[in-house]
């Protein structure tokens, strides 16, 4: 099992909105994610925080159920080559992780998916 930092652009995507309505969506997947790996979800500008812990239920998946649809904004989400479902596990208030602290504390990029180490893991457990 792994565990990953996954970006959230709120240009594209009403993380909010979703998660105060699904416990379960389906995520653009960029990188050989497993069942059962671990998805901390950062939210860029203007919130740049760290928000959410989830935990990745099904991978390579061609297409979205549609469930979450209405919280996507624009098209560039829905032609995504592949998809995976995240079931919500935690929320953390906005600003308790933000940029800083996390690339402070292990993680190396926000760019895209990365896969993090037991020393950020720990940071963020023992920080809840």
């Amino acid at each position: 099992m792994s565990t990953w930092v996954i970006p959230c652009n709120t240009k594209y995507y009403d993380h909010k909105g979703a998660f105060e309505k699904l416990t379960e969506v389906d995520w653009r997947q960029s990188a050989n994610m497993e069942a059962g790996d671990i998805v901390y979800i950062y939210v860029g500008r203007p919130i740049s925080s760290l928000l959410y812990k989830c935990e990745i239920i099904k991978t390579n998946m061609d297409d979205t159920d549609g469930s979450d649809n209405e919280f996507i904004l624009g098209e560039s989400l829905k032609k995504a080559k592949r998809y995976m479902r995240v079931r919500l596990l935690e929320k953390y208030p906005e600003g308790k992780f933000d940029r800083v602290s996390l690339l402070e504390n292990g993680l190396k990029t926000i760019q895209g998916p990365s896969k993090v180490e037991s020393d950020f893991i720990g940071y963020i457990e023992g920080h809840k």
